[in-house]
């Protein structure tokens, strides 16, 4: 199971692969790599030897650790369950194993009943994969990208949403700065219900379904502002797209309200 908010409930995390290397200002706190350190030192021998190497006292390393034996769990499940694919790394690192991700693609097309959440600051790497090696994405897979600020908002976005997928999503987390992403949502000028535009209909291209926010934790946490927030809930309001507030540090705690309640807002599929 998980303690990861936006995945309810009954979600779990799945890590066939672990590892990574920062690639830009959200990555200067990671959270997944103090997480890795102290994997590294498990009393569980499978655990140590699928995180040897992947961190030092310096941080990621680049190396990637392949346990492709925790996809077998996922035929345990008695019922419908959201499966963040890969929390303890990217996915799409360069030096991912081609095999370990054909292996993943193919669990995710196999267990259709599941939906699986898969995020990167690689998206290039993912469209390369997706249209060279793979092909079509299972409607129940969400792909999305990870972002922290309004540049790599600006240079990712557009290549998600340039990969035909049922759901594309960002995770804004850690923000850390003001950020604006209404030019990324569905057109809602004049649609019939599903996002389609009458007046330009070749012209829209899709939008994000789901925007996932959150602030920085752990030492050294950088401020994440209000106003920054309701920014971005107001234009996924206004293009009626969920919105999910995972929180902030006030006064040295965290809390998941904003202006008063939390927002839990969860795509349908």
């Amino acid at each position: 199971m998980s303690k990861i908010e936006w995945l309810g409930k009954d979600g779990i995390t799945l890590n066939p692969i672990v590892g990574c290397t920062k690639v830009g200002l959200g990555c200067a706190n990671c959270y997944a790599e103090r997480f890795a350190r102290r994997l590294a030192a498990s009393p569980s021998e499978r655990i140590r030897r699928q995180y040897e190497g992947v961190v030092d006292k310096h941080g990621w390393t680049g190396r990637i650790g392949v346990d492709l034996s925790v996809l077998d769990g996922i035929a345990k499940l008695r019922k419908p369950t959201t499966i963040f694919m890969v929390s303890m790394g990217d996915l799409f690192h360069e030096n991912v194993p081609m095999a370990a991700l054909i292996a993943v693609f193919l669990t995710m097309r196999r267990y259709r009943e599941h939906r699986f959440i898969v995020l990167t600051k690689r998206p290039s790497m993912m469209k390369k994969f997706i249209e060279k090696e793979w092909g079509d994405v299972p409607d129940n897979v969400f792909l999305g990208v990870s972002c922290s600020d309004q540049p790599s908002v600006d240079a990712m976005v557009p290549i998600i949403l340039s990969i035909p997928a049922a759901h594309h999503i960002i995770s804004l987390e850690p923000m850390i700065g003001p950020v604006m992403v209404n030019r990324f949502l569905p057109c809602r000028r004049d649609n019939d219900g599903d996002g389609n535009c009458y007046v330009h209909p070749k012209c829209c291209p899709p939008g994000l379904s789901w925007v996932i926010l959150g602030g920085e934790t752990g030492p050294g946490a950088r401020p994440l502002h209000p106003a920054w927030v309701r920014r971005v809930r107001d234009d996924c309001a206004a293009a009626d797209v969920k919105f999910f507030f995972k929180g902030m540090f006030v006064d040295g705690k965290k809390t998941r309200l904003l202006d008063g309640r939390e927002y839990n807002g969860r795509p349908r599929g």
